[in-house]
């Protein structure tokens, strides 16, 4: 049975990317969610936008109650005129209304709060209980407004001008490029309050989704207001929210950028999991990731999945209806990898992959049991499948990465799947290493090289000896080094500091 009496929702950036159309799946799955309990939607916009995003594409519905600007208006539908109808209005004073719009008008023309003077639609909008800043225009295309304030750092310093101004209203970052201001003590979180008093329900039995759910942020209210909230990063985060209260646990509808960063890296601490991580390298990888996810930037990062039992959000990945699986050649064998996700952003994904899996013997499942094997082969089959199973995913997938970042020698094999698979994106490729010097990586000797990877360069009729020779160790032409191929294919190095570059 489904715990909550209402379920709410922000609008944009919840269930739809800015003032666009929800998709079909989401309107499916509030039409099944109304079906269970009362659905409230809640909005900075007006029921224009409702009408444009929400309305077309859902079946009305009694249990499905809409609250533009805030939640100062209600409207619910009518049966019997089959009309949506407002219900419920609190007025916003013309006279603090005329002094926000005054105050709007000296904060754009004061050229202090990075306002773009070429904009698209009005800046300011009058949505009679609320007035509305969009700092490039209503009308700017959304691909535009997202790289203007990613941080919310721009809107926050306008939010603080128009309160000192005028301390008679709340401003509240809204959207991608907009701020919200109504009456002083006027929010998301007044709003809800106002229809839970009318509709008899609890806040103990009401749950939030919204994105905007940080300090200075207008859904940051309903959460300090004591009502169960989850922030969600995108409307395809929604999507999975839902999903998994009817017991879905994959979101066929995921989103996966096309072009992001192609991040390798061996270990992550992204959780209190210490079979995942063994130190500074995972800790940067974390933080990596997080200020990554952060900044929504399109952004993917592989690696392996040593505790597949107890990892936190991660499942297993779903592609074209079935559980994703990659086969890498690692000498006479063929190795199977299953694929676990877990998104940190809209745009911000992990992918770990995990030779536990039904198709390998006994041997191989073991490949990716724990970080670093001390034993040395399956250590070199961990890295191969880390680095060319890696590749072989975004081919499955149809990415094309703007850059390959190998971060540290493990993923060496990375640079050996670019160079037989994808030749063509040999410039993209970024390495980092902790030292730089070929003697600080892992030593392979060249008869084991050639057993472990000439099946794979015959396959896409590679010369296994060219991939070799952009690993060979300086001191011992019998030997490849991990660390020399990740130096010789990256067109731009990093080491930890300067004294870590010097040869």
């Amino acid at each position: 049975m489904f715990p909550y009496k209402l379920t709410a929702f922000d609008l944009d950036g919840t269930l739809t990317r800015s003032k666009t159309p929800i998709t079909p799946e989401m309107a499916g799955l509030l039409q099944k969610l109304s079906e269970t309990t009362k659905v409230a939607i809640i909005s900075g916009g007006s029921i224009v936008q409702f009408e444009k995003q929400l309305l077309p594409f859902i079946k009305p519905s009694k249990n499905i109650i809409l609250l533009p600007v805030d939640g100062s208006e209600r409207f619910e539908y009518n049966s019997e005129s089959k009309k949506w109808q407002l219900t419920d209005k609190h007025e916003f004073k013309k006279s603090i209304k005329e002094k926000v719009i005054k105050a709007l008008g000296e904060i754009i023309d004061s050229g202090l709060f990075e306002i773009p003077k070429e904009h698209q639609g009005k800046y300011v909008e009058d949505r009679d209980t609320e007035i509305n800043l969009s700092a490039m225009g209503q009308d700017a295309p959304l691909e535009i407004k997202e790289k203007w304030d990613p941080d919310q750092k721009k809107r926050r310093k306008i939010e603080k001008e128009i309160e000192r101004k005028i301390p008679e209203v709340d401003a509240t970052v809204a959207g991608t490029t907009s701020v919200d201001i109504l009456p002083k003590g006027f929010d998301k979180a007044y709003g809800l309050g106002i229809l839970l008093e009318k509709i008899k329900i609890d806040k103990k039995d009401v749950i939030f989704l919204g994105d905007a759910v940080f300090p200075g942020g207008n859904d940051y209210s309903v959460m300090e207001d004591g009502i169960k909230t989850v922030k969600v990063d995108g409307p395809t985060h929604t999507e999975g929210v839902i999903r998994s209260w009817f017991g879905e646990k994959n979101n066929p509808t995921i989103s996966i950028p096309q072009n992001p960063i192609a991040y390798f890296c061996a270990e992550y601490a992204i959780e209190e999991n210490t079979l995942m991580y063994a130190g500074g390298l995972g800790i940067l990888a974390g933080d990596y990731l997080m200020e990554m996810a952060d900044k929504n930037m399109p952004f993917i990062a592989i690696g392996l999945n040593y505790d597949p039992g107890n990892l936190k959000d991660f499942a297993i990945f779903s592609h074209q209806g079935k559980s994703a699986v990659v086969s890498i050649p690692i000498g006479e064998h063929l190795i199977y990898a299953q694929i676990w996700h877990r998104r940190f952003a809209e745009n911000t994904h992990v992918f770990l992959l995990d030779t536990n899996f039904e198709k390998n013997d006994d041997k191989h499942r073991n490949i990716t049991s724990h970080l670093y094997d001390p034993h040395f082969y399956t250590r070199v089959k961990q890295q191969i499948v880390l680095g060319i199973g890696g590749i072989k995913f975004l081919k499955l997938l149809d990415i094309h990465p703007s850059v390959y970042h190998l971060n540290e020698g493990h993923t060496a094999f990375a640079g050996v799947g670019v160079l037989v698979e994808r030749n063509e994106d040999i410039g993209k490729i970024v390495g980092t290493k902790h030292t730089i010097l070929s003697a600080a990586g892992l030593y392979i000797p060249k008869k084991d090289f050639f057993v472990l990877l000439n099946t794979y360069c015959k396959e896409f009729g590679v010369d296994i000896n060219e991939i070799f020779e952009k690993g060979k160790y300086e001191l011992d032409p019998d030997t490849f080094s991990t660390t020399k191929l990740v130096m010789t294919t990256s067109k731009i190095k990093n080491s930890v500091s300067a004294i870590h570059a010097v040869f």
